[in-house]
């Protein structure tokens, strides 16, 4: 059997023919079992993402040598002549004594039909022993490994077969997408699973109360934004718009006070006199953020800049703060010796 790729006779396009119904089953599958996988990604249910990650794989993988030739997915055994029949003659990916080749063969099949891969060997090797369940699949940093491994397969193999990431992610895109191109540090994937969590919430509360009524709940949320952060060590806190909802949410950090002065010119008589005028230069060192609607919650710095949010010291205007806030006590209190 030659490896190079032909031509993909089920592909569509706007004048072509409709998908083979075997591959869109094969996508519609793996887009189920991705599904799940980043469901229970963000649920921190690694046993989940380590199990039904590499399933989505192999359905997907299985869709693009089947739309190139049903055949390529025949085992080289033995006991493969029935497969070899039924793919050749009339295949049919729902045909109960079909036996197809498992997710090893696969990754390497693909490869030489493809031309490339976007995995290593080792990352091949990790996906296929998670899927064989030679590797304990419920440990936190083997199954991050095993998603991410995936989704870029998958992102891969969807360009070859023509089809729309936002298609097949559906609901969970902008997961997989931030997933995709983030840098892989352990702070950048905590940030992403807690925004994915902020997403999901949101999405189940309008699903719940319909749009008139979830936009009357997120106002009354948003009206009580204060209650969105309690840390005592927090200094200050204002409003910022939430990375998420849109909706404004809390900042949070430490506040230095700083005295300053300025001069206003007053006219008296026919001259003009100068005078000083003193007012608060007041420096915001963000650390941590909350909203009240979404309920994203962010405590760290690193994950502040992680999540696109302020983090570094910048500065602030008196009207920045809570109404309740009074300056003239808080510099005193900071000028106190502990």
């Amino acid at each position: 059997m030659e490896d190079a790729a032909p031509s993909h006779p089920h592909r569509s396009d706007a004048d072509g023919p409709a998908v083979d119904p075997n591959v869109a089953a094969l996508v519609a599958s793996a887009s189920r079992w991705m599904g799940k996988a980043l469901a229970g990604w963000f649920d921190d249910d690694t046993e989940t993402v380590g199990l039904l990650a590499p399933i989505a794989v192999e359905h997907l993988g299985k869709a693009v040598l089947w739309s190139r030739n049903p055949a390529l997915l025949v085992p080289l055994s033995n006991n493969a002549e029935p497969s070899l029949q039924i793919l050749a003659s009339r295949p049919n990916i729902a045909n109960p004594r079909l036996r197809t080749i498992g997710l090893g063969v696969l990754l390497d099949r693909l490869e030489r039909t493809m031309g490339t891969s976007p995995l290593t060997d080792d990352e091949k090797k990790r996906l296929t022993d998670t899927r064989n369940g030679s590797v304990h699949v419920g440990a936190k940093v083997q199954s991050a490994h095993v998603l991410r491994d995936a989704l870029r397969l998958c992102s891969v193999l969807l360009e070859d077969l023509g089809t729309d990431l936002g298609t097949f992610f559906g609901d969970q895109h902008d997961t997989a997408v931030g997933i995709l191109d983030a840098q892989r540090t352990e702070v950048e994937s905590r940030v992403l699973a807690k925004k994915a969590c902020a997403r999901k919430r949101i999405a189940d509360l309008e699903a719940l109360l319909g749009e008139r009524a979830f936009a009357e709940a997120a106002a009354l949320l948003e009206a009580e934004a204060k209650d969105a952060l309690d840390s005592g060590i927090l200094e200050a806190v204002i409003d910022h718009p939430c990375p998420i909802c849109e909706r404004t949410g809390r900042l949070g950090g430490f506040l230095d006070v700083e005295g300053d002065v300025d001069w206003d010119i007053e006219r008296v008589g026919d001259a003009y006199e100068s005078y000083p005028i003193g007012f608060w230069r007041l420096h915001f060192t963000p650390m941590a953020f909350g909203c009240n609607v979404c309920k994203l919650s962010i405590d760290r710095q690193d994950e502040l800049t992680a999540a696109k949010l302020p983090a570094e010291a910048y500065e602030i205007e008196s009207e920045d703060l809570d109404d309740d806030f009074d300056i003239d006590d808080y510099a005193r209190s900071s000028e106190e010796p502990d």
